[in-house]
């Protein structure tokens, strides 16, 4: 084996572990959060604030600051909103955990000389899918659940806390890519096949 070929083996390799090593962080961190939220005591949300100051002291001297996203405590809330709540946070804390063991494996195999087949084509597309639909959906839920405890805090009143919708282009095109990329490992994979034919 060439020294390029065995740099390229150990790199995947450990980009694998490196992708393992971070959705074990991701899935601590969801697991303390879920803890917060079933223990349904003081939950911290982050709330986006639509076109808000605040008087922030500066010195001796109070300076108004635009606030755009601040974090908020509730606690006491219904069953129904804690599991939404929960769900949402699983979507959007358990789509880059699965998203990084799909990776991990992906490089793996990678690293063995499995570039072109049907298991690395198929975990490419459902990468994507996953970004996509996991992330949106996540943030959907999970801005239902925060808009609940933005009207529990306002006295259910209009005008005196926003939560604008957090919606992000971000997930979508991410995931789209991946899709996108799935396909041209689709058809690296059906010129593999058609390359061996030849052989």
């Amino acid at each position: 084996m060439s020294r390029l070929r065995q740099w390229n083996t150990a790199s995947l390799q450990l980009l694998s572990a490196g992708a393992l090593a971070a959705g074990a962080y991701l899935a601590i961190r969801l697991a303390l959060r879920l803890t917060e939220v079933v223990g349904n005591h003081r939950i911290p949300f982050t709330v986006a604030f639509a076109e808000r100051t605040a008087p922030v002291p500066v010195g001796a001297v109070d300076v108004p600051v635009a606030v755009t996203e601040g974090i908020v405590h509730a606690g006491g809330l219904p069953a129904g909103i804690v599991v939404l709540v929960a769900i949402g946070e699983l979507l959007q804390a358990g789509t880059p955990i699965a998203v990084l063991v799909m990776f991990a494996i992906l490089c793996w195999r990678m690293a063995r000389g499995l570039v072109f087949d049907r298991l690395n084509a198929r975990l490419v597309s459902v990468s994507g899918a996953v970004i996509t639909g996991g992330l949106l959906i996540g943030a959907f839920v999970a801005h239902m659940g925060t808009n609940y405890v933005v009207a529990e805090l306002s006295g259910r009143t209009t005008g005196r806390i926003d939560n604008p919708s957090m919606f992000d282009w971000v997930p979508l095109s991410i995931g789209i890519g991946v899709m996108l990329l799935g396909s041209a490992f689709e058809v690296g994979t059906r010129m593999q096949r058609d390359t061996d034919g030849l052989v």
